[in-house]
């Protein structure tokens, strides 16, 4: 990953971060919070970095988000995101 790609990609767990903790607050249950943060980024794969296994990084990241525990934090898709 070049210094461009690093750099978006940590604009982008920081919008993660701030999106999962607003909607926290407003009472949407974790699960749906989390499966609308990997299909944005699954989009900003695709999108952005041209990444044509985007389909596949988006199931995996699902995948991850259905074993997280009941409260999962922001930091567990964070580190699950920056797995790909």
């Amino acid at each position: 990953m070049n210094k461009q790609q690093e750099k978006a990609m940590q604009k982008m767990l920081i919008s993660v971060q701030q999106q999962l903790e607003i909607a926290t607050e407003k009472g949407v249950p974790p699960n749906l919070c989390f499966t609308a943060v990997i299909a944005q980024s699954a989009g900003y794969l695709a999108r952005v970095e041209g990444r044509c296994d985007a389909a596949a990084i988006l199931a995996d990241l699902h995948a991850q988000v259905l074993a997280l525990p009941d409260q999962p934090s922001s930091s567990s898709v964070s580190d699950a995101l920056r797995m790909h």
